[in-house]
């Protein structure tokens, strides 16, 4: 990922007149090879479906309570820290991108606490200047929806916000690399992932779509209602353990799981130390 990144950032910042033969080399076959997932792995309602099928119980369980519990917990940290729910929603969302939830959530909550967004280089945090400057806004009173500027990230502070869509006709999806690859049947490779397009509404929009679809034929599959985030994160879940297979068979080399761990501990000595009535009610597990 960080190579393809760094290409992409070359392409940015140069013109391709000015690359090297192998930086323009590098550059043209990692696009091919993009195109080329997208090409093989179109987006359909029915790959949701299957993944949905394929998840676990506890999956299930944990997907379809995600949203309500991490509604729960950070409405409890906005009141042990005085700040307004959407804006601790808006907080999370804002440093959700590429960033594992409980380091997610551990800079949300210092931020709300301490009232100093954080961000950019020496924070010691995985957030970006842009992140600092939206997440001051927030804590002087905009709305996220007047800060944020990507689909994801409004979607995500949505759902955190009301533990679910606000008004049902109106459905959130969050779509990231993850929900994109379910939508696709396929994990995304690093190539594919650069080329999705979500920044573009349309293209956000269609994969949103698909989930639509994919929540109306599950709810009629099972004879109850399913909603479309609660089908994004039932198959958020089943995706992980299936690239945490792959990991393990050594068909990919990244620890995430190891990262998610060590941020998830982390959280835990911050939530022990601040907010001790939340220790251990992790989204998913129906806490009340």
């Amino acid at each position: 990922m960080a190579q393809y990144k760094h290409l992409r950032q070359i392409l940015n910042e140069k013109k391709i007149s000015d690359m090297s033969d192998a930086e323009h080399k590098n550059l043209r076959y990692n696009e091919a090879e993009g195109h080329q997932w997208h090409a093989t792995h179109p987006v359909h309602h029915m790959n949701i479906v299957n993944h949905f099928n394929q998840a676990t119980e506890g999956e299930k369980h944990h997907g379809m309570n995600w949203y309500a519990d991490a509604h729960k917990t950070m409405k409890a940290v906005a009141n042990d820290t005085g700040v307004p729910h959407h804006t601790m929603a808006g907080l999370v969302s804002n440093y959700s991108p590429q960033t594992p939830w409980h380091a997610n959530i551990l800079t949300a909550a210092r931020v709300a606490r301490h009232k100093q967004a954080l961000g950019g280089p020496g924070s010691g945090v995985m957030a970006s200047g842009h992140q600092k400057q939206a997440a001051h806004r927030m804590l002087q009173g905009e709305h996220y929806n007047n800060v944020l500027v990507g689909h994801k990230v409004r979607h995500f502070a949505h759902l955190i916000e009301h533990g679910g869509n606000e008004h049902h006709d109106k459905p959130h999806v969050v779509i990231d690399r993850h929900a994109y690859s379910v939508a696709a049947g396929a994990r995304m490779t690093d190539a594919a992932f650069g080329l999705a397009g979500l920044k573009n509404k349309k293209k956000y929009m269609q994969v949103h779509k698909a989930y639509v679809d994919a929540a109306h034929h599950l709810s009629k599959q099972h004879g109850y209602d399913i909603h479309p985030h609660q089908v994004q994160a039932v198959t958020w879940l089943a995706r992980q353990r299936m690239n945490a297979a792959e990991e393990k068979a050594g068909v990919k080399k990244r620890n995430t799981a190891g990262v998610a761990a060590k941020a998830k501990s982390a959280w835990d000595k911050y939530a022990g130390e601040h907010h001790p009535r939340i220790v251990g009610k992790e989204p998913g597990t129906g806490w009340n």
